[in-house]
Parts: structure tokens; sequence; C-alpha cells
């Protein structure tokens, strides 16, 4: 791996993590980590990167918030 000029030590699932954490902040949804990375279920990729979604938790609040307040306001990416 130090011809690709990573650190020592640095390996192939390091770079699995390095790709499903790139697709997660680039806002792709658990089903779509799952077949990337190739795990059997998406319950596998959540109990390896549930951390990684935490906006999820504050969309949610978003759309509720929204909804109970009647301010017409709809948050991006839920039409």
């Amino acid at each position: 791996m130090n011809a690709a000029g990573l650190p020592e030590g640095f390996g192939l699932r390091d770079l699995r993590h390095y790709f499903a954490t790139v697709l997660i902040f680039g806002g792709a949804n658990v089903k779509t980590v799952q077949l990337a990375m190739g795990h059997t279920t998406p319950t596998v990729t959540l109990n390896t990167y549930v951390g990684y979604w935490p906006d999820a938790v504050d969309q949610t609040r978003t759309l509720v918030d929204s909804a109970l307040s009647c301010t017409g306001v709809v948050p991006t990416g839920t039409r």
C-alpha cells in the first residue's frame, strides 16, 4: 500500500470503510451502501455504519416539526 502513498498499516479493510463512509456522507441510503459493500442484508450495514447517519434523526425531527407547525416549509428531498 505504500506505493499508493497510503500510511503504513493502511489496508484493504480501511479502504472499504473509507468507501462506505464516502457513500454515506454523499447521501447514499442504507440499501445502496449495502449493495455497494456486498453485505448480505441492510442490517449488517446498519450494525457497522449506523453512527455515520446521524443527520437522519435531525431530518426526522425537521419533518415532524414542519408538519406540526404548518409552516408550509417542506424539507428538501421529501417530495
